[in-house]
């Protein structure tokens, strides 16, 4: 009834054993490209239905998790997924850099799998997902990992984003980088400057 199209891809690769990851601008690039096949043949592209939600609304679908959700943001019981949710958010505004983020986290009684792998070039090798577990002195339940990703299923919130976060992170090192760098530069030019001063009109040093 729905003629449509799938893009396959195999998510190990056959000679190393390396999970395929792929960034969301990648994904957007394949839908774009979906799309263009369906307008090529004719076929309808389906619009996805949008629904706008407010930063910290209860998204979980399950009445009886969204009840316990909606009990701990009140403060009337504990919950693991907001104990996760908020030690994200907070660290998320808190936090300089990376060590920050995953030191706040820790303090909030939450450890962090960043999912990533220096690799013997020194590049980095990401996993897909990024892993949150509540430790045994703050947690109420019996399964208390979490991915990233999986609580925005629970509480809308845009610090709930794998690529995003490792973006945020990368840009604030690429940031401190050119601020460390700037005051050398500065430095060098001054005392350039100050060589170019100190020489006569026959360029010997005075």
């Amino acid at each position: 009834k729905h003629i449509h199209n799938h893009i396959v891809v195999n998510s190990v690769n056959f000679e190393n054993g390396e999970k395929f990851y792929y960034e969301e601008k990648e994904f957007n690039r394949w839908r774009d490209r979906a799309d263009e096949l369906a307008q090529e043949y004719g076929l309808e592209i389906v619009q996805p239905k949008e629904k706008n939600l407010e930063i910290g609304e209860v998204t979980t679908k399950s009445r009886h998790t969204r009840e316990a959700i909606e009990k701990a943001l009140r403060g009337e019981k504990q919950s693991d997924i907001v104990t996760v949710s908020l030690a994200v958010i907070q660290a998320g505004e808190e936090a300089k850099n990376k060590e920050d983020f995953t030191r706040i986290l820790k303090e909030k009684g939450v450890d962090i799998d960043w999912g990533e792998t220096v690799k013997e070039d020194g590049s980095i090798k990401y996993r897909k997902y990024i892993t949150l577990t509540v430790d045994e002195e703050h947690r109420v339940s019996k399964k208390p990992k979490f991915r990233l990703d999986s609580l925005e299923n629970h509480i809308h919130h845009p610090a709930f984003n794998t690529e995003k976060l490792r973006e945020h992170f990368k840009e604030l090192d690429k940031k401190k980088e050119l601020e460390r760098y700037k005051p050398k530069e500065q430095e060098n030019l001054w005392k350039k400057h100050l060589k170019n001063q100190s020489r006569d009109k026959d360029g010997m040093e005075l």
